[in-house]
């Protein structure tokens, strides 16, 4: 019954997912963005080995959501929206400074390559995807860009970072990205 649970669940967000891809390509297209990038994709699944390469997946996670929060504050958008960048800069600059502690604790070094690179290289196109558009527009695509990372991200951290995690102190941080990540989501989608 769970596994049922599951995979219909699994279907519901894969079809949400295409659903949202869609209409961000169609915005970015009638917003006058120039040429449509393809839609930047974030892997599936990510290969995690080790406590560190947990610790780093959410390092570039969080820098992701800063940068993204940065600008959506130097645009005009709603007060709403404005206070929702706030607290996701705020709270992902605090996960940062944490996960950044505990990998220099581990004495580990964020990789560079493979899949870290390709989840950050996803992240940067879609910033650059999103400084394209126009103020009209941005507010729209920030919201639906929020919202598909969160969910994308937890999923991530449910199939691949917490089973991971060895090391109780890097559990208790994805466990705390999981529930910053769940809020933000609910956050995101009252405002969508």
């Amino acid at each position: 019954m769970k596994r049922l649970f599951w995979m219909v669940s699994a279907a519901v967000a894969v079809g949400a997912l295409l659903t949202r891809a869609g209409k961000q390509q169609r915005a970015l297209a009638s917003a006058g963005a120039g040429q449509a990038e393809e839609e930047a994709a974030f892997p599936a699944d990510v290969p995690v080995g080790d406590d560190g390469a947990v610790l780093s997946m959410l390092v570039v996670l969080d820098e992701h959501q800063i940068a993204a929060a940065e600008m959506a504050l130097n645009r005009p958008v709603r007060d709403e929206v404005q206070s929702l960048a706030t607290m996701l800069r705020d709270e992902h600059q605090s996960d940062l400074d944490k996960n950044r502690a505990l990998l220099d604790e581990l004495g580990v070094e964020p990789p560079q390559d493979g899949a870290f690179a390709d989840v950050e290289g996803s992240f940067l196109k879609r910033r650059r995807q999103l400084s394209k558009v126009d103020d009209e527009q941005f507010q729209s695509n920030y919201i639906e860009d929020l919202i598909d990372e969160h969910e994308r991200f937890l999923a991530l951290i449910d199939r691949s970072l917490l089973p991971a995690a060895s090391d109780q102190r890097v559990a208790k941080r994805v466990r705390n990205a999981r529930k910053h990540l769940t809020a933000h989501l609910a956050e995101a989608r009252l405002l969508n």
